[in-house]
């Protein structure tokens, strides 16, 4: 492992660049030298709290005065592309903020060029970070759920409209890089039906159903227009079944023992047993993600969200787009082998 600090620029100082540059200016082994940002009021603000680190325009800029190893992409989601293939041109790792890009044939072109200069390059998808969801997977690893029947999640609020993608690509996105996480699974199909306003370029409130080649089956309900703020995950097995609820502070995770049983006439009961509430050790999931990041770089680590795997979650982004556009018609999700073809 290099003792060489990490020398690391945020490109983005707008919602979620100041998130960034504060753990990295914070995290052992980074070196936060620049921040890069098109706003003058933006690299104002950063220079008041990053008096050490240099203000720039643009990765460009940067790269003519300071020595950089890694860039941290906080844009736009349609800038992505673009920002990312310049990180590749110029040798850095890469930290994206999701998603990765807006479409298979942009992500496939960057996973394949950054694996030819052996860069990590990551996908920021804090909630696989947060200490609950690490207790999901472990739950889901063991096999005490047993076998696993189905995951339903709703992730709605008065949220912020995105100019340039749906709710799809904001807030979908989340569960399904959470559902690959601690399932391992990759759907084989997808339908989905959303609305917009009139005039509104994107869907504001989509429902993903997600099919496997086995019985399994998801069900995701994102939307930007509720009035209530709602992060509430459930993953049933027919041991036990998984209650995320991530807006309660000290209890987001109850394992209930719920299943159904089916006696010697092939009839069905339900079993409902105990509730269990685990101790969930409270860390901020950015600053884990961003601790993973610096080991994959030191270590040659594979990152658990690496644009690789996050291929797999843009084209099923882009299936279910395609399916809301054809009426909720079921669109075939490319395997994960073929992605990488």
């Amino acid at each position: 492992m290099s003792s060489n600090p990490i020398r690391t620029a945020v490109l983005g100082f707008g919602y979620w660049g100041p998130h960034m540059a504060r753990n990295i200016s914070q995290i052992p082994g980074f070196e936060l030298c620049a921040i890069i940002d098109s706003s003058s009021i933006r690299r104002s603000v950063a220079e008041k709290l990053y008096p050490s680190a240099s203000m720039f325009t643009s990765l460009e800029d940067a790269l003519q005065n300071v020595e950089l190893d890694a860039v941290v992409i906080a844009t736009p989601a349609h800038t992505h592309f673009d920002l990312g293939m310049q990180a590749i041109k110029y040798g850095l790792h890469a930290i994206i903020e999701k998603p990765l890009t807006t479409s298979v044939t942009q992500a496939r072109t960057m996973v394949k060029r950054a694996a030819q200069k052996s860069l990590v390059f990551m996908v920021d998808h804090t909630y696989v970070y947060s200490p609950a969801v690490s207790r999901m997977k472990e739950y889901v690893d063991t096999g005490y759920l047993g076998e696993l029947i189905y995951f339903d999640s709703t992730r709605v609020n008065l949220g912020l409209f995105q100019p340039d993608i749906s709710v799809l690509w904001d807030l979908a996105v989340h569960d399904l890089a959470i559902l690959h996480h601690i399932t391992g699974r990759h759907p084989s199909g997808v339908s989905a039906s959303g609305g917009r306003h009139i005039n509104a370029k994107h869907e504001a409130a989509a429902f993903l159903t997600l099919y496997f080649d086995d019985l399994f089956f998801a069900h995701i309900n994102v939307s930007w227009l509720s009035p209530l703020k709602i992060r509430r995950t459930v993953l049933s097995g027919k041991q036990h079944t998984i209650l995320f609820d991530d807006m309660i502070p000290d209890e987001k995770i109850r394992i209930y023992e719920v299943g159904v049983d089916q006696d010697e006439n092939s009839l069905l009961h339900y079993r409902l047993g105990g509730v269990e509430i685990p101790k969930i050790v409270n860390s901020e999931a950015l600053r884990n993600e961003l601790e993973h990041f610096r080991d994959c770089i030191q270590s040659g680590l594979t990152p658990q969200t690496s644009a690789e795997t996050s291929l797999g979650i843009i084209a099923t982004l882009e299936s279910a787009q395609q399916s809301m556009d054809d009426h909720g018609s079921m669109i075939t999700v490319p395997t994960l082998d073929a992605l990488l073809l």
